[in-house]
């Protein structure tokens, strides 16, 4: 690599999970481009939402310091689930059958945002006709 940094794990693999992340996250931004009025309004969800994604994902500081009502919450957020899999593949060189579990939720969450964002965008076309 360019930085000679070490990677343990399969860089085909890690991409992978990076390409389903940005489905969710690209799910995410169509969920909340549906849910607000004004591009002032989506920018500010956008701040704050991706704010506490990042801070709860364990990418900065444990998700063991975190209370442990909350550490059971992020389970439900693709961003702990991204950096838990990323430190599986590049750091302990793990393959898909330590990292499918992480990857089938970032994937639900995300299909789920897709899901849910397509049927309102639906709604309000067929409304405004």
């Amino acid at each position: 690599m360019a930085l000679q940094v070490p990677f343990a794990g399969s860089t085909v693999l890690w991409f992978a999970g990076v390409v389903l992340y940005l489905f969710f996250a690209t799910a995410l931004g169509i969920f909340l481009g549906t849910i607000s009025r004004s591009m002032a309004q989506f920018a500010l969800l956008i701040v704050l939402v991706v704010l506490v994604l990042q801070l709860l994902s364990g990418g900065s500081t444990p998700v063991e310091s975190q209370p442990r009502w909350l550490q059971s919450l992020t389970y439900l957020l693709p961003s702990r689930h991204f950096v838990s899999f990323s430190q599986i593949i590049i750091y302990r060189g793990g393959g898909i059958a330590a990292v499918w579990r992480h990857f089938a939720m970032v994937g639900a969450v995300g299909l789920a945002f897709f899901a849910y964002s397509v049927a309102r965008f639906r709604k309000s076309i067929s409304v405004s006709k």
